[in-house]
């Protein structure tokens, strides 16, 4: 049998739950593109979208890995695929037993790849990363 407290916090939850609408949720831009490492499409590269200000947070990071022909789309965790409008940086790595092979070249404070989500889906094109 459930507690007052109990049926006061179910029935807060389903309020909730019915007030939302496609108009007060957040608006996520699908952002995609293809990565290759010194010429060639690699599947697992790990693809993370941060604030270029590191003193800025972010609600969620935007995230992706590549596909066996480098292809990926950024999803906002269990908000869905894309991301919330804003300047980004574009931070990668590639790792294989415990180091990355880019050798923190793309890494928080060194990446200069970058990408502006507006009201639209952004393709990035195809980004050419190197090892050394």
């Amino acid at each position: 049998m459930r507690t007052f407290f109990e049926s006061i916090v179910v029935a807060v939850a389903c309020l909730a739950l019915c007030s939302c609408s496609s108009s007060n949720r957040a608006v996520l831009e699908g952002v995609t593109g293809k990565v290759t490492v010194d010429g060639t499409a690699v599947a697992g590269v790990k693809v993370a979208a941060c604030s270029p200000d590191p003193k800025k947070q972010i609600p969620v990071v935007p995230q992706a890995t590549t596909a066996e022909d480098g292809s990926f789309q950024l999803a906002s965790g269990s908000w869905g695929k894309g991301v919330l409008a804003g300047e980004y940086v574009l931070l990668f790595s590639w790792e294989e037993g415990g180091r990355d092979k880019l050798n923190g070249r793309y890494a928080p404070g060194k990446s200069t790849v970058t990408v502006t989500v507006g009201d639209s889906a952004v393709d990035v094109g195809t980004i050419a990363l190197t090892t050394q």
